[in-house]
């Protein structure tokens, strides 16, 4: 079975970017200690900062996640192209609940870097929460090393 990659349309975007929002916004809340709503509010505004344009903003890339094909998506990926660095940002990264477990995540990691090394980027960063440790373990088993760590500390 292969990974297609496949562009999303402007309504899977509206489903899409509204979870990336959500689930974003409650980890953040998570580990800074913020209420949700603060989270929330937070992370709405960078993301509708960093995407004027939704679906067609400039060097972001969202794709369907498919098997083989299939019409239903197994999953979703956001990339940021970064042309001068020759380098891409995944932004986000999902694979939908009921396919995790499979090494679907491991498949699309790797579609998704042949589709960078595709448009001439030679590396492929991302950020994974500490707390993560389903994320880390995939990163780290398919050759991602952590270039630094973000810190924080309550205080009040």
């Amino acid at each position: 079975m292969s990974i297609v990659l496949e562009p999303m349309s402007d309504a899977d975007y509206d489903v899409f970017i509204r979870w990336s929002i959500e689930s974003f916004a409650a980890d953040k809340a998570r580990v800074e200690g913020l209420k949700p709503e603060q989270a929330l509010q937070y992370t709405r505004a960078q993301v509708d900062q960093m995407l004027a344009d939704g679906v067609h903003t400039e060097h972001h890339h969202f794709f369907r996640v498919l098997l083989d094909d299939r019409e239903d998506p197994i999953g979703a990926v956001w990339i940021m192209l970064q042309p001068s660095l020759q380098s891409a940002y995944l932004c986000d990264i999902v694979i939908y609940e009921p396919h995790r477990h499979q090494g679907h995540g491991k498949s699309t990691l790797k579609a998704v870097e042949k589709w960078a090394q595709s448009h001439e980027c030679q590396t492929l960063y991302l950020h994974v929460w500490l707390h993560n440790s389903v994320a880390r373990h995939l990163y780290e088993s398919t050759g991602y090393t952590a270039t630094g760590i973000n810190m924080v500390k309550k205080l009040a």
